[in-house]
C-alpha cells in the first residue's frame, strides 16, 4: 500500500492513546514495498532500532504526536524525533 498523506492522516488519527510517535516504516522484501506505522509509546530511538533490525524494514518517516499534523505532512520527508 502507498503512504499516500491521506493514508498517514488517518493513521496518524488512529494512534492509541499514549503513543508519542508514530514511525512510518516500510517492508522492502517485495519490490512493491509495504507500508505501515508503527506506533511508539516511549523511547523512540529504541523503536528505531528495533525496526532496523530487520533487513527487510526501512523507517521512511517519524511523526510527532505532540506537534500539529498538517505542518509535518508537508515537509519532504518529516524526521520528528
Amino acid at each position: 500500500m502507498t503512504a499516500t498523506k491521506d493514508v498517514i492522516r488517518q493513521w496518524l488519527k488512529d494512534a492509541p492513546a499514549g503513543s508519542t510517535h508514530m514511525v512510518v516504516a516500510a517492508d522492502t522484501w517485495d519490490v512493491d514495498w509495504e507500508y505501515y506505522p508503527v506506533y511508539v509509546e516511549a523511547g523512540i530511538q529504541a523503536a528505531l532500532e528495533k525496526i532496523g533490525i530487520d533487513p527487510n524494514a526501512k523507517v521512511v518517516e517519524v511523526y510527532d504526536l505532540s506537534k500539529q499534523v498538517e505542518p509535518q505532512l508537508e515537509e519532504r520527508r518529516a524526521w520528528n524525533l
